[in-house]
Parts: C-alpha cells; structure tokens; sequence
C-alpha cells in the first residue's frame, strides 16, 4: 500500500482511516529520520512498522476494503 493512499482519509473506509495515517506518519518519521541522518531509526523500528503495515493490509483484505 503507497503511503500517499494511507494518508488520504478519502482513500480508506472510516474503520481503516486513523490506523492508516498513523502508519502514514510513522513512515514519514522513519523516512525523515534516514533522509537527515538525525537519529536514524533502529533496525527493530523498521521491521515493527513493515510488520504493522502487513497486518494493516491484512486486515483491510479480510473487511474486504482492499
């Protein structure tokens, strides 16, 4: 799923739209992060928000919004 849709409240079902652009806002944090070099998130914070995302994505198939 492209960070763009998760960040439009349009683009998801109500029950999806605050968890998408939470996931929205953790990716651009992390992307931020990278792109600076300023406190570069861990290894740990890249895999709970790639495993996060999965799960988001899971869940949106089985509601059938996906």
């Amino acid at each position: 799923m492209k960070p763009e849709r998760l960040r439009d409240p349009q683009a998801l079902p109500p029950a999806f739209a605050e968890r998408g652009a939470a996931l929205a806002e953790r990716y651009d944090t992390a992307l931020a992060s990278f792109q600076t070099g300023e406190g570069a998130a861990s290894s740990a914070d890249i895999a709970a928000l790639l495993a996060d995302a999965e799960a988001f994505i899971r869940a949106m198939q089985a509601a059938g919004a996906e």
